[in-house]
C-alpha cells in the first residue's frame, strides 16, 4: 500500500515541475495551463483514497512535521496542499476525514488544544476535579486521570464505541470522576475509551536472594 504522506509529497512535487516547466517554457500559457490542470485534476481522482490521504499528510504536517519551521512556512505546506484539495472531486469526503483526524490530534494535545471550547471546559473541569479529590481525600488508587468532556454532534468520531473490557483501576478512577461530574453538571456521560490513551508505568527489582544463598529472578 501507499504512504498516504509520501503519496500526497509525491503530488505536491510534481505539480511543481510542471509549474516550473509551464512558466519556464511556455511562459505561463493560459491554455497550456488549463490542459496541465485538467490532466493533474484527472489522475488525481482516479485514487478513491486520495482525499483521506491529503487529510493525513495535512495532519502529519500539523502533529510533527513542523517542529522547528516559522508560522508562514507551515502556511505555505497547507496552501500547496489546498492546491491539490481544489482539484479533489469529492471534497466532503475530505472534510469527513479531516474532522476526524483533527479530533484525534486535539484530543492528544498535538496542536492547536486550547482553540476549542471544548478543551478549554475539560482543562476547567480537571482543575475541579483534582481540587474536589484534595479537598475530600478521595484516591484514584494511583491513576493519574485525565478526561475530556466532548459535546456530542460535534465530535464525528463518537459513534461508533468497539466495547473494551477496562482493568479495575482506571475503571474505578473513571467512576469516582463520572459521579463528581453528574453531580456538577447533570448531563449525560459516555466513555469513549477507543479515543483515548495510557501509559504503564511498571518497576521491577533485581533477583531476590533466598536464605540458602540461591537467587529467584522478580
Amino acid at each position: 500500500g501507499k504512504n498516504p504522506v509520501d503519496y500526497i509529497q509525491g503530488l505536491l512535487d510534481l505539480k511543481s515541475r510542471f509549474d516550473r516547466f509551464l512558466q519556464e517554457s511556455f511562459s505561463n500559457d493560459r491554455l497550456f495551463k488549463q490542459t496541465i490542470a485538467g490532466d493533474f485534476e484527472y489522475f488525481l481522482n482516479l485514487n478513491s483514497r486520495s482525499p483521506e490521504y491529503l487529510s493525513l499528510f495535512i495532519d502529519d504536517k500539523l502533529k510533527k512535521g513542523v517542529k522547528g519551521l516559522t508560522e508562514q512556512e507551515v502556511e505555505s505546506i497547507l496552501d500547496e496542499a489546498m492546491v491539490l484539495f481544489r482539484f479533489m472531486q469529492e471534497k466532503d469526503v475530505f472534510e469527513r476525514y479531516y474532522k476526524q483526524h483533527l479530533a484525534r490530534r486535539l484530543l492528544t494535545n498535538k496542536s492547536v488544544s486550547g482553540m476549542f471550547r471544548d478543551m478549554s471546559i475539560s482543562n476547567t473541569t480537571m482543575d475541579e476535579f483534582r481540587q474536589h479529590l484534595q479537598t475530600t481525600g478521595v484516591s484514584l488508587g494511583g491513576v493519574d486521570l485525565t478526561v475530556r468532556v466532548l459535546t456530542t454532534g460535534y465530535w464525528p468520531t463518537q459513534s461508533a464505541t468497539p466495547k473494551c473490557n477496562i482493568p479495575p483501576a482506571p475503571r474505578h478512577a473513571f467512576e469516582i470522576f463520572r459521579r463528581f461530574y453528574l453531580a456538577k453538571s447533570g448531563r449525560q456521560l459516555t466513555l469513549q475509551h477507543h479515543m483515548g490513551s495510557a501509559d504503564l508505568n511498571a518497576t521491577f527489582y533485581g533477583p531476590v536472594k533466598k536464605e540458602d544463598g540461591s537467587e529467584v529472578g522478580v
